[in-house]
Formats: structure tokens, C-alpha cells, sequence
């Protein structure tokens, strides 16, 4: 039996109940509806290559989106606005061992 007192979550949470009650110990009253795989590969990187890697990232986002790039100039980013992103603060002790 459904009893639904204040809203949908509670009816769902004791329809749930019900059906648990009148199952065996080895089932359950969810449906594997579909399962995926994703492959899994190790990152044999160096740290300083994930530096390198994470430091040429942000540093061209930053630059693509700059007034200078747009008018086909070099755009500058300041490297200590780069650090305080959290990928490379934890790739990167300071801005020295950035350079």
C-alpha cells in the first residue's frame, strides 16, 4: 500500500519500502536498466609534463579569449593568474617552479 502524505519523495520512499518488505534476501526491487564501460588508462606522464600540459591549457584559453589574439596581436598572460587555477596550483609549488 502507497501512502502519500506530503509529497512525491515520501511516496517513492515507502513504495520502496513495501516492495523491500516482499522480497527475499537476494533481491531487490531495482532494475539494471543499462550499464556502460569506460576504458581506463594510466597517466604516465612526468609531473613536470602534466605541468607543461595544464600550464600551455589555461595559458592559451586565457590568451584565445584576450582583445590582443582577436586583433591578430601576442596576448600576455600574467602567469600568476594561471597558478591560482586549482589543476596547476597542484602540479606547482610558486610561479618559479612554473617557469
Amino acid at each position: 500500500m502507497i501512502v502519500c502524505i506530503a509529497s512525491r519523495k515520501i511516496s517513492f520512499c515507502r513504495r520502496l519500502l513495501s516492495l523491500a518488505e516482499n522480497l527475499g534476501e537476494n533481491e531487490t526491487p531495482y532494475t539494471l536498466v543499462r550499464t556502460h564501460t569506460f576504458p581506463l588508462t594510466r597517466d604516465k606522464r612526468s609531473p613536470e609534463e602534466r605541468l607543461f600540459d595544464e600550464l600551455r591549457y589555461y595559458l592559451h584559453n586565457e590568451a584565445a579569449h584576450s582583445d590582443d589574439w582577436a586583433e591578430g596581436r601576442e596576448a600576455r598572460v600574467d602567469l600568476n593568474f594561471v597558478m591560482d587555477f586549482s589543476r596547476v596550483k597542484d602540479l606547482a609549488e610558486d610561479v618559479d617552479h612554473a617557469r
